[in-house]
């Protein structure tokens, strides 16, 4: 050793180099420490070297703490590399990807090295460059639904989390999400149980809006037969008196024609024929609006937003509702004629609205009891409020229970009787309002004098982009 050390010396001497060496050692103890030598030649006056300057460190506690610092690394490392949750680390200077773990690698559906580099909107949310909520909008943290697009160009609906950090005394934006494509799903066949199940509740209530304007068409329908038959012998009548004004012999006939006449009551059938012919006219009307209206609320088929007159689908659903409250509240529309079309899914707004005047005839019913002569109130109310379309739907029932307030849009979350509500009808008002439409929807309540709720979704006009419900909320 003395020897190696001693050809060091030499060769250190004779390049001039510094030389830093760093060792392990083990003490007889047992104890080891690492060491580093720093050698460094002591140049003369001439230029030559007069000998060697050697300092040794016990580097002992640093090299602890960067095997510890490595190994914090490494384990970050696996948990990332673990995680069931896509990670993406980008540059908020040049919005390139830095890093990735593999979750996020296989959503993609590409390797590393195809990733590292590209810009982030080449992947994530391709529709929002230029308006990243935190690094273009300042948001501290943005939690919202987004799209992922994979190296096939195929788009998964993700659930994002973003927030801005310093890694490496660099900006960086820490990007996570989960594929939510069976959520969706799921979500998708819990609105239409939803639906179904609400459509179901209304069944009963159409087929009796439906069967009493039937009824009485078949009521006056019979009745028009009958009269139709008194009205055919006194045209017959009629028609052997014409041939018989001819000679002197008409007169029994024309007595025959007047006690036939009071025998069917000519005036009777003169006056009601006519109010029977009105009300048939007016039932098979009233049996038309219900199936449009049924029609118009469903709206099967329609997948694609598309832009509706509100207040006419308001309208409908009133109408198809109208089992559900009319024996407990008197109905008050108040609409804005002045409201701009919206651009919405249909049939799934008219849920949201049938819901909400459910729950409000509910409402009204727990508070009047049942066999109640007394009826409460719901009103119903379109504005226009600048680039928004508003809705409120008011009732008198008995409001809602400040220690429930918080709970309301929660999923499974009822207050009614077991048997009377699945806790269902709000989550998923709030799920198509303000995840499906980016509005808002919320409520102002007294208790023991009722609820409002209201909601708000973007009067965008065509070709125009809704403005997010998070900056709406921030305005209010």
């Amino acid at each position: 050793v003395a020897r190696q050390v001693y050809e060091e010396d030499r060769e250190i001497m004779k390049s001039g180099d510094v030389k830093i060496d760093e060792k392990e050692k083990m003490y007889p103890d047992g104890r080891t420490r690492w060491i580093t030598t720093t050698r460094v030649p002591l140049p003369d006056e001439n230029g030559g070297v007069l000998g060697l300057c050697g300092i040794t460190r016990d580097i002992t506690r640093q090299k602890l703490v960067e095997k510890a610092i490595k190994e914090s690394e490494r384990r970050i490392k696996t948990i990332l590399e673990s995680v069931q949750a896509g990670i993406v680390i980008v540059d908020v200077e040049t919005r390139k990807i830095v890093d990735v773990n593999r979750t996020a690698l296989n959503l993609i559906g590409s390797e590393k090295e195809n990733v590292i580099g590209k810009v982030c909107h080449h992947f994530i949310c391709p529709a929002d460059a230029g308006k990243c909520p935190v690094c273009d909008l300042n948001q501290k943290v943005d939690n919202s639904e987004k799209v992922l697009l994979t190296i096939d160009s195929e788009s998964i609906p993700i659930l994002k989390n973003v927030v801005k950090v310093k890694l490496d005394g660099h900006e960086r934006c820490v990007e996570s999400f989960i594929d939510i494509r069976q959520l969706k799903e799921t979500e998708k066949a819990l609105s239409q149980a939803q639906k179904l199940e609400s459509i179901g509740q209304l069944a009963a209530g159409i087929a009796h809006e439906i069967n009493t304007p039937t009824q009485y068409i078949g009521d006056n329908t019979r009745f028009l037969k009958e009269a139709f038959k008194d009205l055919n012998r006194f045209i017959t009548k009629y028609n052997l008196l014409k041939q018989q004004c001819n000679d002197n012999s008409a007169a029994h006939f024309i007595r025959d024609l007047d006690d036939f006449s009071a025998e069917i009551d000519l005036d009777y059938l003169k006056e009601e024929i006519p109010k029977s012919i009105d009300e048939t006219l007016g039932g098979i009307e009233g049996v038309a609006k219900i199936v449009r209206s049924m029609k118009e609320f469903s709206h099967p088929g329609i997948k694609e937003k598309t832009f509706i007159d509100l207040n006419h689908a308001i309208d409908s659903t009133i109408t198809v509702s109208s089992n559900e409250w009319k024996y407990v509240a008197e109905m008050e529309t108040d609409f804005d004629s002045a409201l701009p079309m919206v651009d919405c899914l249909p049939g799934e707004i008219n849920q949201v609205i049938l819901n909400i005047i459910i729950n409000a005839a509910h409402a009204i019913g727990d508070v009047l009891g049942e066999n109640s002569a007394e009826k409460g109130r719901i009103k119903v109310k379109t504005l226009h409020r600048k680039d928004w379309a508003e809705i409120r739907i008011s009732d008198s029932g008995s409001g809602i229970p400040k220690d429930v307030q918080t709970k309301i849009f929660d999923p499974f979350f009822t207050t009614k009787a077991i048997g009377k509500g699945t806790g269902q009808g709000l989550a998923i008002a709030h799920d198509i309002i303000v995840n499906k439409h980016n509005g808002t929807i919320s409520f102002e309540t007294i208790e023991g004098e009722g609820t409002t709720f209201i909601i708000r979704l973007p009067a965008t006009k065509p070709g125009e982009v809704a403005v997010k419900s998070d900056q709406v909320m921030m305005e209010n």
